[in-house]
């Protein structure tokens, strides 16, 4: 999956999070937009901002990491991707106060230690993705039910399967990253 990754960097500590969630999304198979520019400190905050835009714009998932000290960005992304309606993992460590935020749908909260952080990093993906797939269904005229059962069958592939492909294949050229 594509995922959106935002984390206070300020000082070693958020550093050292930030670093350690990278590792664990990316070990999970998923891959991370714009993780160049998250640990760029020398990027300009137009080009940022931009660039911060666009990935949340393309991501299907965001990841959180909203442990004290909580910095502005990590509290507009949240904003942002929740006006977007894009799944959020929201994470923060065990001793810091949360009660303000709850889940919502498609978002996960969880606490975490430094210890359990990749079990319930696991965790959280597996909640998540029970709200990524939703149903669809639409009415079709009697041509396209006939063209759908010959392409169907000489792909060997459902009906749904072939149109979500058109709709990926169209996402890719109307949308690319």
């Amino acid at each position: 999956m594509k995922v959106y990754f935002s984390a206070s960097l300020s000082g070693l500590a958020g550093k050292e999070r930030a670093l350690k969630l990278i590792n664990l999304i990316e070990k999970s198979g998923h891959t991370i937009l714009g993780k160049k520019q998250l640990l760029d400190q020398n990027t300009s905050c137009s080009v940022c901002f931009s660039q911060k835009d666009h990935h949340m714009q393309c991501c299907e998932l965001a990841v959180l990491e909203g442990s004290m000290p909580v910095s502005i960005a990590v509290s507009y992304d949240l904003g942002r991707l929740i006006e977007r309606s894009k799944p959020i993992i929201f994470l923060y460590e065990n001793e810091t106060d949360r009660r303000l935020l709850t889940a919502r749908d498609k978002m996960v909260v969880s606490q975490y230690s430094q210890e359990d952080l990749g079990e319930v990093l696991d965790w959280a993906f597996s909640e998540i993705k029970h709200n990524l797939y939703r149903r669809f269904t639409f009415f079709i005229s009697p041509k396209i039910d006939t063209f759908l059962d010959f392409v169907t069958k000489k792909q060997r592939i459902s009906r749904s399967e072939y149109i979500r492909d058109l709709i990926e294949k169209n996402m890719l050229d109307s949308y690319p990253i």
